[in-house]
């Protein structure tokens, strides 16, 4: 009896260093951290709400799709944020205006464009500067108007994003390539 017991464990634990149990694939939790860190120089949003939607074996390598929600977090009006109210630098020619009107018309527009602008472009560099605020302001656009252009972004809204992404294992664990 106590022989078979001893078997039963030394088979259990060869199952489990072969891979019997099954090839270990990667989950959302192992695109958590990267994905973090990649949001990470973007502090007016996180990555939530993770979930893996797919994946597909690739040799050595695992293809994994997944969702996220990009959150914001904090409320931020709409003219820091896009500043989509501001008027054209050069406004459009209404018929029946004078050219005087004109000109008065564009004199406007130039002081609320020198005012508004440099404040969305501050806001934009202290809190998502470089490239990962041209990526978010690049998804924004590609999901179109009926989004958050134009809109005050309010703490806990946000994008929902897909994603795929090709991942390896490696000593510490699955990493993408």
């Amino acid at each position: 009896m106590k022989y078979s017991v001893l078997g039963g464990l030394v088979l259990s634990a060869m199952a489990l260093l072969s891979g019997c149990l099954g090839p270990s694939v990667p989950e959302a939790k192992d695109v958590e951290g990267e994905l973090r860190q990649m949001w990470a120089a973007c502090k007016m949003v996180r990555p939530t709400n993770i979930r893996k939607t797919n994946g597909i074996p690739q040799g050595d390598a695992y293809r994994i799709q997944f969702s996220y929600k990009l959150e914001f977090v904090s409320d931020i009006e709409e003219e820091v944020l896009w500043a989509s109210k501001i008027p054209d630098e050069t406004p459009p020619w209404k018929p029946g205006m004078s050219r005087e009107e004109y000109e008065t018309l564009t004199q406007e527009a130039a002081v609320i464009r020198k005012a508004v602008l440099p404040k969305r472009d501050k806001f934009w560099e202290e809190n998502c500067p470089g490239l990962v605020g041209m990526e978010f302001q690049k998804i924004v656009i590609s999901l179109g108007e009926n989004t958050i252009i134009g809109k005050p972004a309010r703490k806990g809204e946000g994008l929902d994003m897909n994603a795929e992404w090709v991942m390896i294992k490696s000593e510490k664990g699955w990493i993408s390539r």
